[in-house]
């Protein structure tokens, strides 16, 4: 039995559509998987306030900095 050309491009875009969304699911995976520690992440953020030379007597600029490179990291102080 053949399938009429409508059915064919149902199949075709469903299918298509299913890829896509596997494909789009394993990127997400390895994302997670490349997200730091708390602890590196900690590590990673200390040394950029370092780096960029905001003191710690500036408590609340280097408070302010230090959390939003944390956020950049995915994690909240």
């Amino acid at each position: 039995m053949r399938m009429s050309n409508p059915t064919r491009s149902v199949i075709m875009a469903v299918s298509v559509a299913i890829a896509l969304g596997a494909a789009q699911s394993a990127v997400a995976k390895t994302k997670e998987a490349k997200k730091p520690t708390y602890e590196e992440a900690w590590t990673l953020c200390t040394a950029q306030l370092n780096r960029n030379h905001i003191l710690v007597n500036e408590a609340g600029q280097r408070y302010a900095a230090g959390a939003a490179c944390m956020m950049h990291y995915g994690y909240r102080i």
